[in-house]
């Protein structure tokens, strides 16, 4: 804060962080890691600075003290001092009042616009934030990745909004999915070679030059490339190749028979000659279902998405619009897929038949540009306005108008759909959903609270849970975006209950979490209600407190009943949609 603060003063230079990161590195610290003023002042010489400022804080009964002196790089003296003390709740005001001592006695003249921006900007204001971020620098720094990720998790968790502490994180990951990417190339074993030897060996269609025309060998090859990045899961590079080919190639139209077969039998050729298959039956038969298949027609080369084409000759998400669903999140696909219908307008296919019924390409792409939509976002006016068109469109014909309701009802699903996933995932996102998850698998003191009778009952409760979770995670045979909204029934109550660290108790007690559930139909949704009444009703019947017996040694036994009727809650009333919370 102070680095940020001292950044906006006029007349002061600060050396870049990396830069100073970079010199402490090479400077041994000691066992402690203590940055003492000596070591300060070598770091400061090496960088080049004129002035070095160093300080310490400490809390005591509650009250933050804070102090710091500018020292001499040249003369090692003490140049000024200055000091701010408050209560801890007011972390901030005491850092700006430190802030203004630190520049009044180096006699630095704020204008009234600098001060403003000075006092205005704080990364936040919960003081449990800033120390959890504070220990996750420290912790990256001294090489605890795992630890450190734990930490910013926690500061997100008590200060959404912090962008320092999102970032951090998100670098972090980025860092460790880079090495976890290292170790895989450094492991990889003949079946990836020969695939990505084909990715050698074949040109990517992005860097084709311009005017260049492709001939049966060129697309053949590129075919084996399409099947090769398929193999691999490297479905956004797949995706790009083929949209570069649509974009100077043109999307391709209807194809004869004979051409067909000659591009499956240079296939197959390749597909021997490249090691995808040691023999020409066996490539025969799988190269059928590989990526010269989408060739035949424009319909083939976009969809092949369940729900569109039933065509047994194509794999689904071998083609455009399935490369495009593997690469992109649900909330980027509607705009890639608008991509798509300007260019079939551009290319004047959109009148091209696509079903037997006579619905065509243009319709179907708008179709489906409705349904990720509302996949990646629900339903709004706009959205709600273009479907009633479509379905206007196609009302004359009854087996349009047959085709159009069951595509309407597959946005309708993917809305609700969308609805549920952001239900399941408590207002999160993964990253957070993901930390708190592992830090209850490991019983992390840094993020869970292990004290305590109603803590202690819940980590028995979810510490299996979480571990079958974060192993499910890294096996990787589970959807990652269905794994992620089964974390509700690991996070939700140890996060309402309070034993998460930094997140306040939404209910003190089992009684409150009863009185909380026989209120569940002033939140019910009235578009719900008659589907989910016996649901409500059942429910709070077996949270009536006369029925439950209180008595028993077990120390946790209300936590436990209180953990029991909130998993229920969350299971039957919120994440079915049956009420608003």
């Amino acid at each position: 804060m102070l680095t940020a603060d001292l950044a906006q003063a006029p007349g002061l230079t600060l050396v870049e962080r990396q830069r100073l990161d970079a010199l402490l590195s090479e400077i041994e610290l000691g066992e402690s890691g203590y940055l003492d003023p000596a070591t300060a002042l070598r770091a400061g010489r090496g960088a080049g600075a004129e002035l070095v400022v160093v300080g310490s804080y400490s809390v005591v009964e509650g009250q933050l003290l804070l102090e710091a002196r500018v020292v001499s790089v040249e003369s090692s003296t003490v140049v000024q001092a200055g000091h701010a003390s408050g209560p801890v709740a007011d972390f901030v005001a005491v850092e700006k009042d430190l802030v203004e001592a630190l520049l009044e006695e180096l006699d630095v003249e704020l204008s009234s616009g600098a001060r403003r921006k000075i006092v205005v900007q704080t990364p936040t204001e919960a003081w449990g934030a800033l120390a959890a971020y504070g220990a996750g620098l420290a912790q990256e720094q001294a090489g605890q990745r795992e630890q450190a990720v734990a930490s910013y998790s926690q500061a997100l968790m008590v200060d959404p909004d912090y962008d320092q502490a999102r970032a951090a994180l998100v670098e972090l990951r980025a860092g460790l999915e880079q090495r976890q990417d290292a170790r895989f190339e450094a492991t990889v074993d003949a079946w990836h070679r020969v695939r990505l030897d084909i990715l050698d060996a074949v040109p990517s269609e992005t860097t084709r030059p311009q005017g260049f025309e492709h001939d049966s060998d060129s697309l053949a090859a590129f075919g084996l490339r399409l099947t090769a990045l398929r193999s691999l899961d490297r479905d956004c590079d797949r995706y790009q190749e083929l949209w570069a080919y649509a974009g100077h190639q043109g999307i391709p139209g209807d194809t004869s028979e004979a051409a067909d077969e000659a591009l499956i039998e240079r296939t197959v050729e390749l597909w021997v000659e490249h090691g995808l298959a040691e023999q020409a039956y066996l490539a025969e038969r799988a190269a059928w279902k590989s990526s010269p298949s989408l060739w035949r027609s424009s319909v083939h080369y976009l969809f092949d998405l369940s729900g569109w084409l039933s065509d047994g000759a194509i794999q689904e998400g071998d083609g455009a619009l399935g490369a495009l669903q593997l690469c992109f999140p649900p909330e980027e696909r509607a705009a890639r897929i608008g991509d798509w219908v300007a260019l079939v307008e551009q290319q004047g296919l959109e009148d091209h038949p696509f079903t037997r019924d006579g619905a065509t390409l243009g319709q179907a792409l708008r179709f489906h540009q409705a349904w990720a939509s509302a996949a990646g976002g629900g339903l709004d006016v706009t959205l709600q306005r273009g479907l009633e068109a479509l379905v206007e469109e196609l009302s004359g014909d009854p087996k349009h108008a047959r085709w159009a309701d069951e595509q309407l009802a597959r946005v309708l699903a993917a809305a609700e759909g969308w609805e549920r996933r952001t239900v399941a995932m408590l207002g999160l996102d993964a990253e957070l959903l993901w930390g708190v998850t592992r830090a209850l698998a490991e019983a992390d003191s840094a993020l869970v609270v292990t004290e305590g009778a109603t803590c202690q009952e819940l980590l028995r409760q979810k510490q299996p849970m979480a571990q079958h979770r974060v192993e499910q995670r890294a096996a990787g045979e589970q959807d990652p975006d269905w794994l992620v909204q089964q974390l509700w029934s690991v996070v939700a109550t140890p996060r309402d209950l309070g034993c998460l660290q930094g997140v306040p108790a939404r209910f003190a007690g089992v009684d409150e979490v009863y009185a909380h559930v026989h209120s569940a139909r002033d939140r019910a949704r009235p578009e719900h209600l008659e589907r989910c009444e016996a649901a409500i009703a059942g429910l709070i019947d077996r949270t009536d407190s006369a029925k439950i017996s209180r008595s028993s040694d077990y120390a946790g036994m209300e936590a436990m009943q209180a953990g029991i009727a909130l998993d229920a809650y969350y299971a039957e009333l919120v994440t079915t949609l049956c009420v608003s919370e």
